[in-house]
């Protein structure tokens, strides 16, 4: 009984031992080798040697056994099909890992080639890597090269590659992206769908390609350099809340670059369009007043927490779907614009009409140019008012009878009508405050770290502008 212990015991423990199939090759010799790949229960392989793309195209093959692969002491030789081709490829160079080649594997710990210089198409595509190290080596990384790696929590760049797009497209887990040498532009789809990743692109990145950042948690973009911003590029984004832009020299956007970002808060205005889909579907409270020349399609449709539009003399067209689906904007103000109505879109406020084809929504329009405005066929379709605006109380017209006051973190408002709007901003226009009170008299606590504040308070058709120290 002793000896069979012993004996099972000893055979337990090199079973344990044995744990790494070691192979070396030559080119084109992988092939024989093809049934240790396949059926092998070791959990690393280590191929030493030679090979070329007819060797390592066999690997999407490899066991799932196998969680570790050391290619360390491997070297990649050129190789040309000279009939038929490896996914349209005929040519490969020395230190070319060929497209596919672990694609679902699993793959969770690899070692490149000394020499690797390219990686091909979705090479490592849903493999179950959790960090990777790529090489000073390698010059070029293909299209989705680490996408879909659901377990891919880090990865570094030593070197500054050619990056195809989608590069990390689809990986859940990521948090690390460390890029040694710094590079100007981040390709399509490089982080889309990375839910995880939070880091912003850096203050020196000069484009940004069409859905990079889709689905990541960045909160805070500066984008001071920035020259071109992709289609979709920060889409769908629930964390984003803050976008600083360099005005003076405004980046050129593709359509739909903050669509459906809930918590988007203040967006800076620039000289340009703003593009269709810009902020459709956002829900963040959006800085009301819009100096855009044109403003695209479907720009802001559907955002449900609008409720104050103000378009400044700036705006010259206003395209279909604009506007759409406020469900909560009471007021356009045109004010600025005077009699100088911009070109608009028979739908650029679509879904707001009423049962009568008319919008229950107040145009502010400039003194004694309510004519001209009820004569358009939009414009005149709004509820056209006059709400003069004074600085400190002076306003023309009749009595406004509000009051405002503050006492030190404390401002008291109160009017003879009930209150329509209520806005308090610190002095570099940062809103602390936006209400619809409706009642005649409105308190807002919470303000002492601001030593001068700027109210406006809408009442009884007028508008009342205050600085408070």
């Amino acid at each position: 009984m002793k000896k069979y212990i012993l004996t099972f015991g000893c055979l337990t423990l090199a079973a344990f031992m044995s744990q790494a199939l070691e192979l070396t090759v030559t080119p084109g010799s992988l092939q024989s080798d093809m049934p240790a790949l396949v059926n092998t229960q070791d959990k690393s392989l280590i191929l030493r040697g030679s090979a070329n793309v007819t060797d390592l195209a066999l690997l999407k093959h490899l066991s799932r056994s196998v969680t570790t692969l050391d290619m360390s002491g491997l070297r990649i030789d050129p190789y040309v099909y000279t009939e038929g081709d490896y996914y349209g490829i005929k040519n490969f160079e020395a230190g070319e890992i060929p497209p596919y080649m672990l694609t679902g594997s699993a793959v969770t710990i690899f070692k490149f080639p000394e020499t690797v210089t390219k990686i091909g198409e979705s090479a490592f595509a849903g493999s179950m890597l959790r960090t990777m190290n790529v090489p000073a080596s390698v010059t070029s990384v293909g299209d989705y090269a680490f996408s879909d790696c659901i377990r891919l929590s880090g990865i570094r760049f030593v070197s500054a590659p050619e990056f195809g797009k989608g590069v990390l497209k689809g990986c859940p887990s990521l948090t690390t992206v460390d890029f040694v040498e710094a590079i100007p532009d981040i390709p399509e789809s490089m982080f889309d769908g990375c839910a995880s990743y939070a880091a912003a692109p850096s203050e020196d990145i000069v484009s940004i390609g069409a859905y990079a950042y889709r689905g990541t948690a960045v909160e805070k973009l500066d984008l001071f350099k920035v020259e071109k911003l992709g289609d979709y590029c920060f889409a769908d984004m629930p964390l984003l809340a803050e976008v600083n832009i360099d005005l003076s020299h405004e980046p050129e956007m593709g359509k739909g670059v903050f669509y459906n970002d809930s918590t988007i808060g203040i967006l800076p205005n620039w000289e340009g369009v703003l593009p269709a889909l810009s902020l459709a579907y956002t829900a963040g409270k959006q800085k009301r007043s819009f100096s855009f020349p044109v403003i695209g399609e479907a720009a802001l449709a559907n955002n449900t927490e609008i409720e104050y539009v103000a378009l400044s003399s700036s705006v010259k067209e206003i395209k279909a779907h604009a506007f759409g689906n406020l469900s909560s904007l009471t007021q356009v103000d045109v004010n600025e614009l005077g009699s100088d109505m911009p070109e608009v879109d028979p739908l650029a406020f679509s879904g707001l009409e009423n049962s009568e084809g008319r919008y229950d929504i107040i145009l502010n329009v400039a003194k004694d140019t309510n004519d001209t405005w009820q004569a358009h066929p939009v414009w005149g379709l709004f509820d056209i008012r006059n709400m003069n605006t004074g600085v400190g109380g002076a306003v023309e017209g009749t009595a406004l009878n509000i009051t405002i006051t503050r006492n030190a973190g404390t401002v008291d408002i109160m009017a003879s009508q009930p209150i329509d709007y209520a806005g308090i901003f610190s002095i570099d226009g940062t809103v602390l405050h936006e209400s619809r009170p409706g009642v005649e008299r409105h308190g807002v606590n919470g303000l002492d770290d601001y030593e001068v504040l700027l109210v406006k308070v809408v009442s009884g058709g007028k508008q009342k502008i205050l600085k408070l120290r």
